[in-house]
This record gives structure tokens, sequence and C-alpha cells, in this order.
């Protein structure tokens, strides 16, 4: 019985160790040491602990790398500590990349999960990209929810406050130009991209159950005109005019 007690005592200090070792190369941004421990790991056929994939993944500039790592903890390590925290990074990446019906699926599935450390940005993320398309119906229900489920953020004031207002305060209205209408989130986000890319104060409004790419904000109808006017000469795109927020 002794034996057995001494021979998991050395086992744990070795998994102590190890442990601290990882963490050790993360706080100094020893990349290239992580990555070697790592193949060295599958080259033995022993499989990596969560935190090395997850801590490589922070700190590597190799998108790819990050990407496949960040997926590994969320497939292969789901009761890790740092499987919440990986989600997260997730939907933020799908969020900057305008993949908007993943980055959904992320937010949902962590506010789903309820951590309390998490669930803030959860709702945060959620709540940012319905705004973005001013689909404040959507917003309103997250806020609502927001305010139902999380103890304590510093929003949580800010929604409580413009909750009694549906969030929905009156906006300036102002002249742009349309050059799509999509029932589909990623049709308009590929449009979007294509217009973002070439230098175009683009952006993506949500009204009568539609996604509305416009260009420009223009306080006059005869601004607007003349910057159609261009737009034509430049693009074989049907635009049009329009007046709203």
């Amino acid at each position: 019985m002794k034996k057995i007690v001494i021979i998991f005592g050395i086992i744990f200090l070795f998994f102590f160790s190890f442990e601290t070792d990882i963490k050790e190369f993360y706080i100094k941004g020893d990349f290239l040491s992580l990555k070697l421990l790592l193949d060295s790991l599958k080259g033995k056929n022993i499989e990596p602990s969560s935190s090395l994939y997850f801590y490589i993944a922070e700190i590597s500039n190799d998108l790819t790398l990050s990407l496949n790592c960040y997926k590994t903890v969320e497939e292969n390590y789901k009761d890790s500590p740092f499987y919440t925290t990986t989600l997260l990074r997730l939907a933020k990446y799908y969020s900057l990349i305008r993949d908007t019906s993943k980055a959904l699926t992320y937010y949902r599935k962590l506010i789903s999960l309820k951590e309390k450390n998490i669930l803030p940005y959860a709702y945060l993320g959620i709540i940012g990209i319905y705004e973005n398309y001013a689909d404040i119906k959507s917003s309103n229900y997250w806020i609502t929810s927001f305010i139902n489920e999380v103890d304590s953020s510093p929003f949580l004031n800010y929604f409580s406050l413009n909750e009694k207002n549906k969030h929905s305060q009156a906006k300036e209205k102002f002249y742009s130009i349309q050059i799509g209408s999509f029932k589909s989130k990623d049709n308009a986000d590929k449009l979007f991209k294509t217009y973002k890319d070439k230098s175009y104060d683009v952006f993506v409004v949500f009204e009568e159950n539609l996604y509305k790419v416009r260009i420009g904000k223009f306080k006059n109808e005869q601004d607007a005109k003349s910057f159609l006017k261009i737009f034509q000469k430049a693009e074989t795109l049907p635009a049009w005019i329009v007046y709203g927020e």
C-alpha cells in the first residue's frame, strides 16, 4: 500500500512539474519551447494536455495553428478549465471575419453553459452582432436575458437603464446608397466584405426581415446623388438612394 502511495505521489509531482513548465513557457512567450514539447509528445504517442494546446493557440502568430489548437480543445477537452475560454476565442474570431452564423452558434453555446466569468462576454458578443445589423428586436431579447441572468457586469446598469426604452432610442436619419438586400446574413456579409475591401464606407442594416447593404451616410439627398453618379461610373452593381437610420 505504501508503495502505491509513493508511486501516485511521484506521478502527481511529475504532472504538476510538467504543467508548471508549460505555464512558464507561456508566461515568457516561449512559443518555440511549447511547440517542441507538443511535437515531442505526439511523437511518443502521449496525449498532450489541454493547457499545452490552449497556450500555443494564445501566443502563436500562425492563425491556422491557433485555430487548430483551439478546435482540438473544443472537440477533445470538454472538461478542461480552458474549454469555455476557447469557445469565446472562436466566437470572437468568427465575429471578426464576419462569419456571423458560426459566431452566434458559439455565443449561444457559451450562454447555455452559464459559466459566471464568461457569461457577460458571451452576452455582449451576441448583442453586439445584432446591434451591428440594427436588429433591435433580437438585441432587445438578449439584453433582457442579460439583465436577468448576469449578476454583475460594468454594462449591467447601462442595459438596465436602456431596457426601459427597449434600447431603441431615436437615431439620426440620413441618405445612403443601397447596393443589396438579402434574406441571408451570409450573402449580405459577402457583399459587405467585397466593398469594404475596396475602402467604401459600407455597412449593413436589418429592416423588414432583410439584411440591407448600404454605402455612405449623407445629410442631404443632393450629396447622395453626387456620390451615386461617381459610384455608378466606378462600379457595375445596381444601386439606389435610400433614407433611414
